[in-house]
């Protein structure tokens, strides 16, 4: 079970990931297989594909069909066999394997969305579902949140809901923009459209507040910095 899924690799290229003069989102090293590198035959094979061979290798999806010999540290004996076709059995594995990335990732969410600052959320639902969903690269999606704004210590003063992508410099929407006051606050459902990156990958919704006048006031970045903490997640996408 340790040869190229050359299925797989034209799926990729089907569905669009790989094109001619596209950068690619994987490295390419040219240092994880002795026959795997920029310049691999036949061409475009090394332009295309090597990064996203190499990635299989760094994810733990296959070593590849021939191990290095770890005695003859001047050489590297790693080969891929890229060339070798896959059979059923083993490409069972490497989905499975693919899989289970993608899952633990979306499962690194710890429960439902809660409270962050002044905002609760909850019952978060992109485009129809739960709060994860499976988007196509470079395709909008929305996302409706139900959500209570309360604001104890300045009930006079206006406060700003963000939402966005956590790969993105700053938040793509700013659903929310009023005087919530002090609790109960005000209980809304507000709709957000969002956009998914081009490159596959999993990525998490998250929220942000402040207290402006108006949204987006001084900046476009997330006023606290990017969400990166479980309190400020509400969902997740996986892109492929």
């Amino acid at each position: 079970m340790k040869r190229i899924l050359t299925g797989l690799l034209a799926v990729v290229t089907v569905l669009g990931w790989v094109t001619m003069g596209e950068a690619q989102p994987y490295t390419c090293t040219g240092l994880i297989f002795n026959d795997v590198n920029a310049s691999m035959a036949p061409p475009p094979v090394g332009e295309l594909f090597c990064g996203f061979i190499e990635e299989f290798s760094r994810r733990g999806i296959t070593s590849g069909c021939q191990a290095d010999d770890p005695l003859t540290t001047d050489i590297n004996e790693a080969m891929f066999c890229h060339d070798i076709e896959t059979t059923r059995a083993q490409m069972a594995v490497f989905v499975t394997r693919g899989m289970d990335i993608v899952t633990n990732a979306v499962n690194a969410i710890k429960g439902p969305p809660g409270k962050y600052a002044f905002i609760k959320t909850s019952n978060v639902r992109i485009n129809g579902g739960n709060n994860q969903a499976r988007i196509t690269p470079g395709a909008g999606f929305t996302v409706a949140i139900d959500f209570n704004y309360a604001i104890d210590l300045c009930p006079g003063c206006i406060g700003q809901l963000y939402v966005g992508l956590d790969s993105e410099n700053g938040p793509q929407q700013c659903p929310f923009s009023d005087q919530p006051g002090a609790s109960p606050g005000i209980t809304q459902t507000r709709n957000v459209n969002l956009t998914a990156p081009i490159t596959p990958g999993v990525y998490y919704i998250g929220i942000d507040f402040d207290l402006q006048f108006n949204c987006f006031d001084p900046g476009p970045g997330w006023p606290h910095g990017p969400p990166t903490t479980n309190d400020r997640i509400i969902g997740s996408i996986s892109v492929f």
